[in-house]
Formats: C-alpha cells, structure tokens, sequence
C-alpha cells in the first residue's frame, strides 16, 4: 500500500492490466486510496471489472474527492444519489462480500459457454423506449406474457450488466431518414424534456404492468 504515503497523488490510470481482485479485496484497495485527495481514476479494462459492473459504484461512493472515473465526469448529483442509495445498503447490512460469490458464478458460467463452444458476446443495452413498448406489449398481448416477461426481464439484465460508458444508450433516440441522409449519426441523445416524458411513460407503464399482473 505504497500508494497510502503519497498524498501528491491526484490521478492515477491502472487500466488495461491484469488485476482480478475479488470485489470485497477491491473494496479495501480503495480505503487505501481514500486517504489521497484523488481526482481522477481509471480502472477500466481490467479482468475484477467484467464480472463487478458495481465497481463504478464502490469506487464514486468511497472516493469523495474523486472528479472523473474511467474518463467521465462524476456531477454532485451523481454523487449525492449514489451515496443515498450506498447509506440504504448500509442499513440494510449488506457489504460487497455477497458480489464475491456472484462474480465467480458468472466466470464459471462464460468458462461453461467456452467449453461448449459457444459465442461469449457483449450486452446490448436497450433503448428506454423499446423497454416502455415491451411494457406496453405485456398490457396489450396478454396471451405472450410470458414470452413479453421473459424478453424485458433480459433488456434490465442486459442494461444492468453493461459497463456505465453504454448505458448511455438507454437515452439515445433514433434520428429521421432526412437526417442520417443529411450526414448525422443514426441516433442521438435525448434533450431534457424527451428524457423526462421517456421516463414517465416508462414509469407510468410499470407500473400499469405491476397492477395488472
């Protein structure tokens, strides 16, 4: 713990290496750290990272000083929301040791799928409206509910699953014909008020899917 005794120390970029810490281990790397008035961190790639997505979370909550991670800006907002939710774990007695048996069953299952010979591919991240139509295909189709069920229940894990830098996609709209033909990217973000009516149809239909079934 070297790092503990240099308090000059205000970014710091371990990715791209081969650290494969069990997320409660991870968890005492970043005490260490705590004690430096760090700024910025970068973490990832690194192999503790593929299975612990919650690592971004750890790391925000326990670094206070910390102002960007893996290259991306961490607001007061950000922060004040995750540290609400990281006091609710607390209270409820849980600590990250739990993870440490969740990541080595995930390692087994892509070790199982190598074996097999089966294709290990990355996540897709749905966009919020196509997770409020699966909601509203739920309500209108009841005869495929399951089919719907099993379908959205794979869109949250894909989406929980995912590295925070794709989660974006959540928020990313499709843009018209005219303009992919005019030059533009297929999509583009949400403005504001389309993330708050995304958000409240989705909300709305949830919550229309949890009273009915």
């Amino acid at each position: 713990h070297f790092l503990e005794s240099n308090t000059k120390l205000m970014f710091l970029d371990i990715s791209s290496n081969q650290f494969s810490w069990k997320p409660s281990l991870f968890e005492e790397q970043l005490r260490c750290l705590d004690r430096i008035n760090m700024q910025g961190l970068k973490l990832w790639p690194n192999p503790f990272a593929e299975h612990f997505k919650e690592y971004q979370f750890l790391t925000v909550t326990t670094l206070d000083s910390l102002e960007a991670l893996d290259g991306y800006e961490i607001d007061s907002n950000l922060r004040a929301d995750l540290r609400k939710e990281a006091e609710n774990l607390r209270k409820r007695g849980i600590d990250y040791t739990i993870f440490d048996i969740r990541v080595e069953e995930k390692a087994r299952r892509n070790v199982l799928a190598d074996d097999t010979g089966t294709a290990i591919t990355g996540t897709t991240v749905p966009r919020l409206k196509e997770m409020t139509d699966k909601l509203s295909s739920m309500l209108d189709d009841p005869n495929e509910l399951h089919q719907h069920v099993n379908s959205f229940s794979e869109m949250v894990q894909n989406t929980w699953s995912a590295h925070f830098h794709d989660r974006k996609q959540l928020m990313e709209v499709s843009r018209t014909a005219a303009e992919i033909e005019s030059g533009a990217a297929p999509v583009r973000s949400m403005h504001s008020e389309e993330e708050h009516q995304e958000v409240g149809d989705f909300v709305v239909k949830m919550q229309q899917a949890l009273d009915r079934y």
